[in-house]
C-alpha cells in the first residue's frame, strides 16, 4: 500500500472525519503508484470523496492573536504550567524545572 512521503500529502486527509480516513485512502489512493501521490492529487481526491459521500467541509478554528501584554503573560504562565507538569518524569527534569522556575520569575 502506498504511503504519503511528507506531511503536506496527508494534511488534506486530516480534514475528513477520523473514522472515514482509512476508507478514503483505500478507496482513492491505494491504486496509485508512489510517483502519482502528490499533495494536489490527494487534495483533489479528498474533495471528490467528500462530495461523493456528502461529508461537509470542516471549518478551521482560528487562533486569536494576543492583544495585550497581560494576555500574553496569562498564556505564557498557562503554557509554562502545562510544560512543567509534562517534564516531571524526564531524565533532565531537575535542569528543566530549574530553567522553568527562572522563566516563571521573569513572568512575575
Amino acid at each position: 500500500m502506498p504511503l504519503p512521503k511528507n506531511e503536506a500529502q496527508i494534511r488534506p486527509v486530516l480534514e475528513l472525519p477520523k473514522e472515514r480516513r482509512v476508507e478514503f485512502w483505500k478507496e482513492k489512493i491505494i491504486d496509485l503508484g508512489p510517483d502519482q501521490i502528490t499533495t494536489k492529487t490527494v487534495s483533489n481526491a479528498v474533495d471528490e470523496f467528500r462530495s461523493e459521500n456528502k461529508i461537509p467541509k470542516v471549518k478551521r478554528v482560528k487562533v486569536a492573536m494576543v492583544k495585550t501584554p497581560a494576555e500574553l503573560k496569562t498564556r505564557a504562565v498557562l503554557a509554562l504550567s502545562r510544560f512543567t507538569s509534562t517534564v516531571k518524569d524526564l531524565p533532565n527534569a531537575v535542569k528543566i524545572q530549574s530553567l522553568l522556575k527562572k522563566v516563571d520569575k521573569l513572568l512575575k
